[in-house]
Formats: structure tokens, C-alpha cells, sequence
């Protein structure tokens, strides 16, 4: 598989991981991305309410931001790929960006913590 982007964030067998629990704890499997996708392509089709669009895509941010980081330390530092490791980062930012305010629409802080998500690892 050719290393694009798209494959790194989405496509891949662990970033594939994170988003199917991700997806499946915010109530939302059907949005995973398919192994095929691009980037560009599944940001566009998710289908945000208006009024949790914001929320989401900062959430949807976050997660990508978390995966590459990760991989920089698999690549670089020689970090073992670790789906563990990536929810702690997830929960801890999450935490921090709720408590900055940055989530102010209707999905509420607790929803995006995904906390049964983050149980389940």
C-alpha cells in the first residue's frame, strides 16, 4: 500500500483501529472511513448536524493530529504503535481542549471523551 495521507490517517490497519472505536463509542460505526478513501473524500461525507458540525470536526481534528504524532514516534523514535497510548493523548487533550472551551455546540464534552471508549481499551 503506497503511503499517501489518506492511507497514513485512515487507510492504514491502526488508524483504521482507532477510527472504528472512535466511530462505534460516539454512536456513529457507519462513518469509518472505507480502506480506500481519501482524506478529502470522507471529511466531506460525514454527515454532521448543524448544530454539532464544529464540535465534530474539532473532535475529527484532534484525532488525525493524535495519529500523526503517534507515527512521527513510531518513525522516528522507534515507539512500538500503541492503540492504548493514542486514547490516553485522546483523553488527556480532550480534557483539556473541553476545559478551554473549545466545545461549545451541542455535543457535549462527556460524548466526545467517548468514555466507554475510552474504558475499552
Amino acid at each position: 500500500e503506497r503511503e499517501t495521507i489518506s492511507h497514513l490517517l485512515l487507510g492504514c490497519v491502526f488508524a483504521w483501529q482507532v477510527w472504528a472505536r472512535l466511530w462505534t463509542a460516539w454512536g456513529h460505526a457507519e462513518w469509518s472511513p472505507s480502506a480506500d478513501a481519501t482524506l478529502r473524500e470522507w471529511w466531506c461525507s460525514l454527515p454532521f448536524l448543524r448544530q454539532a458540525r464544529r464540535d465534530f470536526r474539532m473532535g475529527i481534528i484532534l484525532v488525525l493530529w493524535t495519529i500523526w504524532n503517534h507515527w512521527n514516534d513510531v518513525v522516528f523514535n522507534g515507539t512500538t504503535p500503541s492503540l492504548q497510548l493514542v486514547v490516553h493523548c485522546l483523553q488527556e487533550e480532550l480534557g483539556r481542549w473541553a476545559h478551554a472551551g473549545v466545545f461549545r455546540g451541542r455535543v457535549s464534552c462527556p460524548a466526545l471523551m467517548a468514555s466507554g471508549w475510552i474504558a475499552s481499551t
